[in-house]
C-alpha cells in the first residue's frame, strides 16, 4: 500500500506545504480465524494462560503491549478475540517512528522509515503466530 499511497502524500505536501513530520506510522490488521476449544498456544507464540484450579475455558482476551524504540521503532501490539460464531483472534499491530523530518528534505528518510515499519510489522506477526498456526495458512 505504501507503493499506492505515497503519490497522495507526494501531492499533499506539495500543495500545503506542511514544515515537517514529527512521526511516521503504520498500522496493520489481521483477522486470524479461531477454532472453538482450539488451545491458544497452537495459535500464538505467547499465548495468555488461566490460572491453574479454575474449573474455565478462556471465551475472549485482550493482551497488549508496547516496545521501546531501541532502534527507532516502535511497536504497539493487541491480541483480542472478537465474535463468537466465528470466532476469530485479532493481531494489531502498529508501529511508529518519531523524529523532526523536513519535508522539503527528510521524505527519502520518511519513505526508508515506512519500509523499515513493514518489516518490523513483519518480524511481529511471524514471531507472535506460533509455527503449527503458520503452516495452516501457507
Amino acid at each position: 500500500m505504501i507503493e499506492r499511497a505515497w503519490p497522495s502524500w507526494q501531492r499533499y505536501a506539495g500543495e500545503l506545504e506542511p514544515a515537517g513530520v514529527s512521526r511516521v506510522a503504520t498500522r496493520f490488521i489481521n483477522v486470524l480465524p479461531v477454532t472453538l476449544g482450539q488451545p491458544l498456544d497452537r495459535l500464538l507464540a505467547a499465548p495468555p494462560k488461566m490460572p491453574e484450579g479454575l474449573l474455565s475455558t478462556i471465551a475472549g482476551f485482550l493482551f497488549r503491549y508496547v516496545t521501546e524504540a531501541t532502534d527507532g521503532i516502535a511497536s504497539s501490539v493487541s491480541l483480542a478475540t472478537e465474535g463468537s460464531d466465528p470466532l476469530a483472534l485479532v493481531l494489531y499491530i502498529g508501529c511508529f517512528a518519531q523524529g523532526d523530518f523536513s519535508v522539503a528534505n527528510d521524505m527519502d528518510t520518511v519513505r526508508g522509515i515506512l519500509d523499515r515499519l513493514r518489516a518490523r510489522k513483519n518480524a511481529v506477526f511471524f514471531n507472535s503466530i506460533a509455527s503449527e498456526a503458520l503452516e495452516q495458512w501457507r
